[in-house]
């Protein structure tokens, strides 16, 4: 039986040679990067990667939604972002139009033409009104298509990365929303040049 006491010694720490231009650090054993590997996150199973998948595309839409609010053009979705389509949102914002008071008149005189139905005379008076909306909604498109065109073709004489035809449509589907609901918010006034 032995009964002395035994020290440990610890072997003096290996100095770490940093070369130039290199990471700074010793490159890691496999077995470490497999056990880094292996914690990872990564689903085990199909509802797991999708609950995954879910919460990704929400809190990706809710940050869009926030900056439509706010007006942070960094973060728009692919429908909104670029400059040609901000362009767009200044020409449709800067000018005054009644193409979005065409849709709930029409929905305010379905009641009226369901009633009707069985009274000509009735009828024939709502008529003169429904096709006077239609009218304006018409002349409206035509006008905000036409200044959306020269306006393009003014600031963009070469051409824009997005198809025209798609601007024009971005534009009036704008021009045919409520003023107070238009995402992102508005740049510019009734008024302002553009």
């Amino acid at each position: 039986m032995k009964l002395r006491r035994t020290t440990t010694v610890e072997p003096p720490a290996k100095p770490v040679v940093v070369k130039p231009g290199g990471k700074g650090r010793p490159t890691p054993k496999r077995s470490e990067s497999q056990k880094r590997r292996a914690i990872s996150t990564a689903p085990t199973d199909r509802k797991q990667a999708a609950r995954r998948m879910r919460d990704e595309a929400r809190a990706h839409r809710a940050a869009q939604a926030v900056a439509l609010a706010s007006g942070d053009e960094r973060n728009y979705g692919p429908m909104h972002a670029g400059p040609e389509r901000a362009l767009v949102r200044d020409i449709v914002d800067s000018r005054r139009s009644f193409g979005w008071l065409g849709l709930p008149a029409i929905l305010a005189m379905l009641p009226l033409i369901w009633i009707s139905a069985n009274k000509p005379a009735l009828s024939s008076a709502l008529s003169f009104p429904m096709f006077g909306i239609l009218g304006v909604m018409a002349y409206d498109y035509i006008s905000v298509r036409r200044r959306i065109k020269s306006v393009l073709a003014e600031k963009y004489p070469t051409g824009t990365k997005s198809s025209t035809r798609l601007l024009v449509l971005y534009g009036v589907s704008r021009n045919n929303t409520l003023p107070s609901r238009r995402k992102p918010k508005r740049r510019v006034i009734v008024g302002d040049p553009i």
